[in-house]
């Protein structure tokens, strides 16, 4: 029984090279611990057999370039040494052993869990800010849409404005008509510097631009927009305005113009001839993905995924990265991620459930 659960260890892939090689180092103590002590093999609490379940368990998923991972190696590889040195015979050493590795890996959990929980707290919020952004970015295409605004305009619009929209977005619940009036400003600037077709439209731009320019300036207030280059703005905006005023003028201030032009930046899979794009999508949270590195395998873990996106961390609840949900696919797809099938038992349980089987 003892040789089928050390076997068992040595074959598990979700072990680093190091951990295992800890591990194993306590086959021969766990042996003579048993010895007489068939309760080990059936009693779950059992101090010998709990000690073996809680090592293994901490070590699996461990990264090396990740710090917090190193100490959860070096504190097995302690917590080995001890047992092999002072106690390995002695039950009580075992019983020890196992009430302070027991403690630790509760704190360490519970610290991974709370790092976890900032991880995807912080990828929601980020998710609700990309969000705004492409409805401030949405907002602002059908603004310009069938209208030929002039460059420096447009650049406005979409460096500087799109900011204060999307303060002014975050706060639409509580101030929705703080929203229009920026909207709206943002749609008499347009209209302020289209060319107007006749002295009565010349009348209507000279009626709304002293409100235009302190609803324009207002804005800025909420941003860090460079005082210079905001007063330079306004000085090429009236200039632009004077021009517009000018009967003669009028005809020749369509050259300098651009219309807005919104890339996606999503990553498609194109052509997928496997199931990995059904894989990605049906990945449950808490699934662990081996994501294949050059210099070793890393684990990843999880933790948050909505329809496009996903986020993993390692082990000690840091976050790793994120990745959209066709990116992860093609890495299935060319083998250099795949899914972990995890069996939720403990290292005896494990064995003990493929003995029961035969």
């Amino acid at each position: 029984m003892v040789a089928l659960i050390f076997s068992a260890i040595n074959k598990d892939e979700s072990l680093q090279k190091s951990v295992k090689m800890a591990i194993l180092q306590l086959e021969i103590p766990f042996s003579v611990a048993s010895l007489g002590r068939y309760g080990i093999f059936f009693n779950p609490k059992n101090p010998v057999r709990q000690l073996l379940d809680d090592m293994f368990a901490a070590g699996r998923f461990l990264n090396t370039e990740a710090c917090d991972d190193r100490l959860i190696q070096q504190r097995i590889a302690s917590t080995v040494k001890k047992i092999t040195r002072d106690s390995g015979f002695e039950l009580s050493g075992w019983t020890a052993a196992a009430s302070e590795f027991s403690l630790y890996l509760s704190k360490q959990k519970q610290h991974s869990q709370n790092l976890e929980e900032i991880a995807k707290e912080l990828m929601i919020n980020e998710q609700a800010l990309r969000a705004s952004r492409k409805i401030v970015t949405i907002t602002i295409e059908n603004s310009l849409m069938g209208k030929k605004a002039p460059t420096a305009i447009v650049e406005f619009l979409q460096g500087i404005w799109s900011e204060v929209l999307l303060d002014v977005y975050t706060g639409k619940d509580e101030l929705p008509e703080q929203w229009e009036k920026t909207v709206q400003a943002m749609d008499e600037l347009i209209v302020s510097v289209m060319p107007p077709a006749d002295d009565h439209q010349r009348k209507q731009l000279l009626a709304l631009l002293p409100g235009l320019i302190a609803a324009l300036r207002k804005g800025l207030k909420q941003t860090s927009y460079d005082k210079t280059a905001q007063a330079r703005f306004f000085k090429d905006l009236a200039v632009w305005h004077i021009i517009l005023m000018d009967k003669k003028e009028t005809k020749n201030t369509r050259n300098d113009v651009s219309e807005q032009r919104i890339t996606g930046e999503k990553i498609t899979a194109v052509g997928l001839a496997d199931d990995s794009l059904e894989q990605a999508k049906n990945l449950a949270v808490d699934s662990w993905v081996a994501f294949s590195k050059e210099s070793a395998t890393q684990w990843g873990k999880l933790i948050w995924k909505d329809a496009e996106n996903s986020l993993f961390s390692g082990k000690n609840g840091v976050k790793m990265f994120e990745i959209q949900i066709d990116a992860l696919a093609e890495k299935l797809h060319h083998g250099q991620a795949s899914i972990v099938i995890l069996d939720q038992k403990t290292i005896s349980e494990r064995v003990l459930s493929e003995l029961m089987s035969l």
